[in-house]
């Protein structure tokens, strides 16, 4: 057909319309001239690709029917169609998908603000030279990671000691700028835990701490505790207490904060608890050695993926 004239291809803005029988070259996602239905790539015709001249005339060499390489608008979304549900966590592809629809802004749920706090005189800095009787504070770090690794931000990260009142007050140090208080150790029955000790010492209605411990049919982890924090500002900061022990802090940060950072966030979730936690899919594969599983309890097993020649295989192993 004819070529569309010799000036410039196109990039931006609107090109010219076309009359019958006539072509006109455009680039790469550029908008249809009015009167085109369809669109032939230059690999397809007599013209050789990169900034050329425009030509008089153009051979195609391929079939051409109407809406050939034509991306209709609305093809994507139409007007008025959702393009993200509420309580979508904005990845860069949602960023982008955002940005494409011509969105320069929207509505955020603000990070939540995590303030940790392990408990146990016994707990020594990682890498501190230890006496008899004390053991590094790893808890604090797992902790830290993990409320990063879910999206939200580390305000605090703090140790007491074995007493009430020390407990009682880094509580409301911890509270004053954050949303949520994780906690680790000290909610088990023993004469020196401190978070049990702190439950039996705040009784009444004018209390700064409140918190109730429960045993959840899970192991590990199944003495928790929950409970609020009152902060200066007149705020009830939510605290969830758990075990001491690392790996039942992995599990109960897993199977209990995340949902309820998900939930604090703005997040959507599906029934079905972790499973349906962003970036936590599920996975069958064949175990490779047996275990037991207490009576009236879910485990959790921390296990590692292995690739054997039948298929994938869980091994012993913590991963």
């Amino acid at each position: 057909g004819g070529g569309g004239g010799g000036g410039p291809p196109p990039a931006a803005g609107a090109p010219r319309p076309l009359a019958a029988g006539t072509a006109q070259r455009i680039m790469t996602g550029a908008m249809l001239p009015e009167g085109a239905d369809a669109v032939v790539k230059v690999e397809d015709t007599d013209q050789d690709p990169g900034p050329q001249p425009v030509p008089e005339r153009v051979e195609i060499h391929a079939a051409v029917s109407p809406g050939l390489s034509v991306r209709r608008a609305g093809e994507d979304v139409t007007a008025g169609d959702p393009v993200m549900a509420s309580g979508t966590r904005l990845s860069a592809a949602a960023i982008s998908a955002l940005a494409s629809v011509g969105l320069g802004s929207v509505l955020v749920s603000p990070q939540v603000r995590v303030a940790v706090v392990s408990t146990g005189a016994e707990l020594r800095d990682a890498g501190q030279a230890l006496e008899p009787g004390t053991i590094p504070d790893s808890n604090s770090l797992l902790l830290a990671g993990l409320v990063a690794e879910h999206g939200a931000v580390c305000t605090s990260v703090a140790r007491s000691g074995d007493t009430a009142e020390a407990l009682a007050k880094v509580l409301r140090q911890a509270a004053a700028d954050a949303d949520l208080i994780v906690t680790s150790g000290g909610v088990s029955a023993g004469a020196f835990d401190p978070l049990t000790m702190l439950a039996q010492a705040q009784q009444g209605e004018a209390v700064p701490v409140h918190l109730d411990f429960v045993k959840v049919a899970m192991q590990p982890g199944k003495p928790q505790g929950h409970g609020w924090v009152l902060a200066d500002d007149g705020r009830r900061v939510p605290i969830i207490c758990l075990p001491g022990n690392p790996v039942s802090v992995l599990v109960s940060f897993t199977t209990i904060v995340a949902p309820a950072l998900a939930r604090l966030s703005g997040q959507e979730m599906a029934d079905g608890g972790t499973e349906s936690l962003p970036g936590r899919p599920r996975l069958t594969a064949r175990a490779a050695v047996g275990w037991q599983t207490p009576p009236g309890r879910r485990q959790h097993v921390p296990v590692r993926f292995t690739k054997a020649p039948a298929g994938s295989d869980v091994g012993d192993g913590a991963g």
